[in-house]
């Protein structure tokens, strides 16, 4: 949801960036569409997606331009960035 002159406003589409632990880091490959999937739809993109992560294969286009949030313990906040690959979202842990 947005708010626009105080009234909430659905999205029109949902895109979901999940976070896959790799080597040196995590990269956080991104589900788009998600809003027209089903659950189990979902699932099988999570599964494809983290799969190709672990191996290196994902494409800059699966894993940049969304927004992540996480809480703030893990320095959150909602910010889009143009290449979701993290050494760590908090280099304390």
């Amino acid at each position: 949801m947005r708010y626009l002159r105080g009234v909430a406003v659905p999205h029109d589409s949902v895109d979901i960036a999940i976070a896959v632990s790799i080597d040196g880091g995590l990269i956080t490959p991104v589900v788009r569409g998600a809003h027209a999937m089903s659950l189990t739809a979902i699932g099988g993109e999570v599964r494809q997606l983290a799969g190709r992560a672990r191996e290196g294969k994902l494409k800059p286009h699966e894993y940049t331009g969304a927004c992540h949030f996480a809480p703030h313990h893990l320095r959150g906040g909602c910010r889009t960035t143009r290449n979701t690959k993290h050494e760590s979202l908090n280099p304390e842990l």
